[in-house]
């Protein structure tokens, strides 16, 4: 074609190729057995544009019944992770097969969209072979419940794939069927909705509590834990009773159907304090006195509990 620059021409007794610089091929000439690769028997009588083809190096000669062309290596065969739903910290990893070996610099990269968003597979490893490997990990807050997408073409972003020859692969992806690969990356929430008081004077307690996933896989399981405990099912409301006087920590969690667990469990913190505090007069009038006024001086203490909040008095008259 006349708007492009010719870097290699193979001609033949009956029939002609040129390279152009953009990798493009034209050919022409005698055509019976389809050896001009257009697809046809015609025989062409001026430069035809070869489709679909990119190349870059022709045979040194092009002979009667055949046209010799060097392309670059492919990617000619797609593995996908397995179909089904993936959670926070779970990999994905596709392995792409090429025509011939190819050697990697830098990290190319194969884009996915889970949801809205657009992530990275990010190369792994195959340098040198006809078998690379790509993966992405799902972060936090991924999420895609219909199925991911994958782009038509590998990113080079910034590095390099070539062949033997040191020529650029070609990176168009090739036909393949994409499983359906969901991705839940979003934790669910727990919330306590009804507890004691900050201070309590009962060994029983009891905590209502409910959990959500939204746009999630769904909540299959709520863990919950006091003062430390390894964490158990429950179901709210849950009661405790016979506790020790003292600081306790009740936390709850849930846990989705694909296993992520809530990254924030809501706690709720509280005394128990079922002694009395101990009062002390410490300065009073004589048994016997002349006098219409007194004063009182007077103490208390509360141990190991939550400390003396108030006093309260009575005053009762005699004769």
């Amino acid at each position: 074609p006349s708007s492009k620059t010719v870097v290699a021409v193979a001609a033949g007794v009956r029939n002609s190729l040129v390279l152009c610089s953009d990798g493009t091929m034209a050919v022409w000439g005698w055509n019976p057995d389809g050896q001009l690769g257009d697809g046809t028997t015609i025989t062409r009588t001026a430069p035809v544009a070869l489709s679909g083809l990119t190349v870059h190096a022709l045979g040194s000669s092009s002979p009667s019944f055949h046209s010799l062309a060097l392309a670059p290596s492919s990617i000619i065969a797609v593995s996908t992770p397995t179909a089904g739903l993936y959670k926070k910290g779970d990999t994905l990893t596709f392995k792409l097969t090429t025509a011939s070996a190819v050697t990697v610099s830098g990290t190319p990269r194969l884009a996915l969209t889970v949801g809205s968003t657009t992530c990275y597979a990010a190369y792994l490893a195959g340098s040198g072979s006809t078998s690379l490997s790509f993966s992405y990990t799902v972060q936090s807050g991924d999420n895609d419940m219909d199925g991911i997408a994958v782009a038509s073409a590998l990113n080079l972003n910034g590095g390099t794939m070539i062949d033997a020859s040191g020529a650029a692969i070609d990176l168009s992806m090739p036909g393949y069927t994409l499983p359906t690969i969901t991705v839940d990356g979003t934790a669910p929430e727990t919330t306590i909705t009804a507890q004691p008081a900050t201070r309590s004077k009962s060994a029983s307690v009891e905590f209502i509590f409910s959990a959500t996933d939204v746009s999630g896989s769904g909540v299959a399981d709520i863990q919950a834990s006091l003062d430390g405990a390894a964490y158990a099912t429950a179901t709210s409301p849950v009661s405790y009773t016979g506790l020790a006087d003292g600081p306790h920590t009740f936390v709850v969690r849930a846990i989705d159907a694909v296993g992520n667990v809530d990254e924030s469990p809501a706690s709720y913190t509280w005394t128990i304090d079922t002694l009395a505090p101990e009062t002390s007069i410490t300065a009073q009038p004589a048994t016997h006195s002349k006098s219409a006024s007194a004063e009182f001086t007077f103490s208390g203490a509360d141990g190991s509990g939550t400390g003396v909040a108030a006093f309260e008095a009575s005053l009762v008259g005699g004769d």
